[in-house]
């Protein structure tokens, strides 16, 4: 753990973590070449309003330990920033993860307070209601911000730097620092198809890219089912959704470091 951040007093922490080590194993490898250490966070409201926490650059985070689960994990870890929940919080807002590159997968809860494991009342934790994932397989942290759905009484925590890794359920960390992607003023095409069943390309399908800021754009699939977005910011994390009348598609999230081809969207998926 760093140097500790000041904490200010508060009650012990309402949630009780769910240990369920055996619910699934994770193995994460590394997904992009170019980065930073650490996590880069600023903080506002608070002192009586809801608490803003702004994640500026991406982060990816590599697992070290087979038993890495949790009852709501993963569970992302930012080091000694402050004890500024006397409980759980709910949250909302545009800080995502992935697995894979797959769907977009929401951060709910954001606590400070707990302490077990390798983590102290000092820490500040998001985390969803994923129970687990497959071995073998990657997540990146999504820039972006969370806002809780209700008032904080402390004052913000300071921004800056802060180590961030994953735990388990019951606190212990599974996982090496996280790294944050460094961005680039370099534009990118992303391009792929939007598939239904034996492999067929999907005509005249909606897809809609939104990129960190909320920025929106749309394009419509060829007669085989190809897209294309031209542009785009290299280093940036955008959410790829498509929409039809007959299929359903999960929402996809993708961290862009290069032109890209051939990343399909598969109805169902």
């Amino acid at each position: 753990m760093n140097t500790p951040t000041p904490a200010l007093n508060a009650p012990t922490n309402t949630r009780v973590r769910a240990g369920f080590a055996a619910l699934a194993f994770f193995a994460f490898i590394a997904l992009v070449p170019a980065a930073f250490g650490q996590a880069d966070l600023t903080f506002s409201g608070g002192s009586g309003t809801p608490l803003t926490t702004t994640l500026t650059r991406s982060v990816s985070f590599t697992v070290t330990n087979a038993n890495c689960a949790g009852g709501n994990g993963p569970f992302f870890d930012f080091d000694e920033v402050g004890n500024t929940f006397p409980s759980t919080q709910n949250v909302s807002g545009t800080i995502v993860y992935s697995v894979n590159g797959g769907a977009a997968q929401a951060l709910t809860f954001q606590e400070s307070n707990f302490a077990g494991g390798d983590v102290s009342a000092n820490d500040h934790s998001l985390y969803g209601t994923l129970a687990g994932v497959g071995n073998g397989t990657t997540v990146v942290l999504s820039l972006g911000s969370v806002t809780t759905g209700g008032n904080v009484a402390a004052a913000p925590p300071a921004d800056g730097s802060y180590v961030t890794f994953l735990t388990d359920g019951s606190g212990f960390r599974c996982s090496t620092n996280g790294v944050a992607i460094d961005p680039s003023s370099a534009n990118v095409s992303i391009g792929g198809r939007v598939i239904v069943e034996k492999g067929t390309g999907l005509q005249n399908a909606q897809v809609s890219l939104t990129d960190s800021q909320g920025n929106l754009r749309q394009t419509v699939t060829s007669s085989f089912g190809y897209y294309r977005f031209d542009n785009v910011a290299a280093g940036e994390t955008v959410f790829l959704t498509v929409r039809s009348k007959r299929y359903s598609f999960a929402p996809r999230v993708l961290n862009v470091e290069d032109n890209i081809s051939d990343f399909d969207i598969t109805a169902g998926n």
